[in-house]
């Protein structure tokens, strides 16, 4: 027995569009749309993608679909950063449950090299796609390229290029650090300045691309600018502290701070102690940071969008599975300088 065409108008004219834009009869759309079955996987993708294209009034989606299942491997929430990503990844993933495509978040120590191996053992057994933003070492490289073979790995906010990872999605890190720089110079006025680079890891590719950025435009733009120590937190807060306090007493003249990674609030206190203050620089924004820049002790925030970066994640895997049409990677996201007074009023 022939399937009964809707009665309605409107929804003949909308089956009608579809069926020209899939290349398909509108017996063929009705089908998929009222999920009658007797359709080849292929059309059913093709009348999904033109129906989803056209935006018709209900979301289309393949059916019966198995659990697509994406372990987000990232570093524990008790780092602010990670906190936020968190957060990021709950709200965006809700969006594809409709498409049986599901998120769980396994967490790491940030510096533990064994404890992310460990993680990332068998993780192609359990999971279908994987997105990390994790440390860089050798050993977790080699790891992540074995994970690839088997199934898709994503980079995220830190990319790792040798891993074997079919796309990143972050901000391009090398122009933030020109950014920093360029707000660097111009906060720093005239005359010789002296400077400190603070970063997380000396592994983690994101922290070097900032640094090389924010020398890049130093050398170019600002030539009285000169970085007179480049230390490593190992992205430890009270280490961070100690390092501004160790560097204004080695340069009591220091004139900005430039940290790539986290432990803003314990450098604030080692900076409140001293009665000159230099400029600061920083990433990501929290709570925490808001409030420092409006008391004045943070100069800028560079701010990357995470729930955007994560979303488009997920649609990259999801496209990968032809659970939504073909996506290409975004190359980078957008970059937001926060000043105090974008945020004075609020």
């Amino acid at each position: 027995m022939k399937a009964k065409l809707p009665t309605s108008p409107a929804k003949r004219a909308n089956l009608q569009r579809v069926a020209e834009a899939a290349g398909v009869s509108i017996s063929t759309v009705d089908r998929v749309v009222n999920k009658r079955g007797g359709v080849s996987p292929d059309l059913e993708l093709r009348v999904i993608n033109a129906a989803n294209a056209l935006q018709l009034d209900r979301v289309l989606y393949r059916s019966p679909l198995r659990m697509i299942r994406v372990a987000f491997v990232i570093g524990a929430d008790t780092d602010e950063f990670f906190k936020k990503l968190h957060a990021a990844i709950a709200e965006t993933s809700l969006v594809f449950r409709k498409i049986n495509l599901q998120a769980q978040v396994l967490y790491v120590e940030r510096n533990d090299t064994r404890g992310i191996l460990a993680r990332l053992r068998n993780i192609e057994s359990g999971f279908d796609a994987t997105v990390v933003c994790i440390l860089a070492t050798p050993e977790i490289s080699r790891r992540l390229r074995e994970v690839a073979t088997r199934i898709p790995v994503i980079t995220l906010c830190n990319d790792i290029p040798d891993s074997g990872r079919l796309a990143y999605f972050g901000i391009d890190e090398v122009r933030a650090g020109r950014l920093a720089g360029e707000l660097m110079g111009r906060f720093a006025g005239v005359g010789e300045r002296k400077l400190l680079f603070l970063f997380g890891f000396a592994y983690e590719k994101n922290q070097l691309d900032r640094e090389h950025g924010f020398k890049a435009i130093l050398s170019e733009r600002f030539p009285n600018c000169q970085i007179v120590a480049a230390r490593e937190s190992r992205a430890d807060v009270i280490r961070a502290g100690h390092i501004v306090l160790e560097e204004l007493d080695r340069h009591p003249d220091l004139a900005g701070i430039y940290n790539a990674s986290n432990g803003t609030g314990t450098i604030c206190e080692a900076l409140g102690r001293r009665k000159r203050r230099p400029i600061y620089i920083t990433h990501e924004v929290t709570d925490r940071r808001l409030a420092l820049l409006k008391e004045g002790m943070v100069d800028a925030i560079l701010n990357q969008n995470l729930p955007g970066i994560t979303f488009d994640s997920l649609r990259f895997i999801s496209s990968h599975f032809s659970r939504t049409s073909p996506v290409m990677p975004v190359p980078v996201s957008q970059i937001e300088i926060i000043l105090r007074e974008t945020v004075a009023s609020s």
